[in-house]
C-alpha cells in the first residue's frame, strides 16, 4: 500500500470518527434535554453487531417518573446512525420503554 492510500485511509477514518463523536454528542444533548419531565435518561450502552451483516443495539437505561428503572432500545446498521437515531427518538418520545427487571431486582442468578 502506497503513501497516498494511507493517508486517504487515514483522512477516511478520521471523518468516519469525528461523526461518530458528533452523534454521540447529540445523543447525551437529547438525555440531557430529556431529563426534566418523564423521567430520567442515565445512561446507555451499545451492543456491536453480532453477526456478519447484523445491527448495531443502542439499550438506554432510565428512571421513570415514579422512580421504576426502565429500558429502551434502538438498533441500527451502523454505529453513527444507531447513536443518531437513539438521540432523535429519545428527543421525540418514540422509544418503547420496558421494565428493567435487572434493576429491578427481578433478575434471577445463573
Amino acid at each position: 500500500m502506497g503513501t497516498q492510500e494511507k493517508e486517504a485511509r487515514g483522512e477516511s477514518q478520521d471523518l468516519a470518527d469525528r461523526k461518530v463523536i458528533r452523534a454521540l454528542r447529540y445523543l447525551f444533548a437529547s438525555m440531557e434535554a430529556a431529563s426534566s419531565g418523564e423521567g430520567h435518561v442515565e445512561s446507555f450502552r451499545v451492543r456491536g453487531p453480532q453477526y456478519d451483516g447484523g445491527d448495531y443495539l443502542v439499550v438506554l437505561s432510565a428512571t421513570d417518573v415514579d422512580g421504576t428503572p426502565v429500558v429502551a432500545f434502538h438498533g441500527a446498521a451502523t454505529l453513527q446512525d444507531g447513536l443518531t437515531g437513539a438521540g432523535n427518538r429519545v428527543r421525540n418520545g418514540s422509544l418503547k420503554w420496558h421494565l428493567d427487571k435487572w434493576r429491578a431486582g427481578g433478575h434471577k442468578a445463573s
